[in-house]
């Protein structure tokens, strides 16, 4: 990953896995628009960081129906100015011709803000809404480590408490999210995931970089 991404290390499954991570949700898309009797393929696609994502959705349209892909909308909102940029950059090299007719259009606010509130785009009629890069970002689990045990030897880690959310309401009776700590081992998914990371040596970085 190093070699591949010097830059950046943190790589998410639309790069990693393009063109195919993409081509994927599209077949399902168009599956669905078949299935349905849905003629105009509109997207609205939250988080789409440089838009790999998109780009490579917007190939597979343009291979299985020009018309498709020649009427489409993809609406990018993006709370990032500098991923905003960057996804306005890719789509004008590789989908120009769409973009300049307006039906690429990238917005660099919140999906919470003035987007969802109408003032910006308003689709009335059905639509896709993709948050990929949004969803491979969530963690499933939070864990408390006591780290009095060291890197190298990786035994004496400690992981004593597990984050939950809890809903609770307010005296104004509005619900509330809180988040709470609890001993770990309630959980089989996280015991596992431990169970396996205690196994695992822990190769000396600075060693591992000089072999490659």
């Amino acid at each position: 990953m190093e070699r591949l991404y010097p830059e950046n290390q943190w790589v998410t499954p639309s790069e990693l896995f393009k063109p195919f991570y993409g081509y994927t949700i599209a077949s399902f898309m168009v599956n669905q628009m078949e299935n349905r009797g849905i003629r105009n393929l509109r997207v609205v696609e939250i988080g789409p960081g440089t838009g790999t994502l998109a780009d490579s959705m917007l190939d597979f349209y343009k291979n299985y129906s020009l018309d498709l892909y020649r009427n489409c909308e993809y609406v990018f909102v993006e709370i990032s100015s500098q991923l905003a940029e960057k996804c306005e950059k890719l789509m004008k090299e590789r989908h120009r011709k769409l973009y300049d007719e307006n039906r690429i259009k990238i917005y660099n606010c919140s999906i919470f803000d003035d987007f969802l509130m109408g003032k910006k785009d308003k689709i009335d009629e059905h639509c896709f809404v993709v948050g990929m890069e949004i969803l491979d970002n969530m963690p499933h689990d939070r864990l408390i480590i006591d780290n009095q045990g060291t890197k190298e030897t990786n035994q004496n880690f400690d992981y004593q408490l597990q984050s939950i959310i809890e809903l609770s309401q307010n005296p104004q009776g509005i619900e509330t999210l809180k988040e709470v700590f609890e001993p770990v081992g309630s959980d089989p998914l996280i015991v596992e995931f431990l169970e396996l990371l205690k196994s695992m040596p822990l190769p000396d970085h600075v060693t591992l970089n000089n072999k490659m």
